[in-house]
């Protein structure tokens, strides 16, 4: 059973790939280069977008917990960037 079923997704296959043909691509000309510089963002978010419709009280518990953990997360962020490298 495993051999035909096998064998049968392996014609499939090569036939398929037999189909298509070989496209040759050029290689791609810079024309112009932009320079942007590097900017970190000043406040990462988890804010839970769930709408409140059901729980209320648990979204809002939700959106505390979620902007405890944001401003968590950004002191810590803040904190080792203005750390001297060691």
């Amino acid at each position: 059973m495993h051999r035909g079923i096998t064998a049968l997704l392996t014609a499939v296959l090569l036939t398929a790939c037999a189909t298509h043909p070989k496209t040759i691509v050029s290689n791609p000309t810079i024309k112009r280069i932009a320079i942007i510089p590097a900017t970190n963002p000043v406040w990462y978010s988890f804010e839970n977008a769930a709408p409140p419709i059901g729980y209320p009280f648990q979204y809002w518990v939700n959106k505390l917990d979620s902007k405890n953990k944001a401003k968590v997360f950004n002191e810590s962020v803040h904190s080792s960037q203005s750390a001297p490298p060691q």
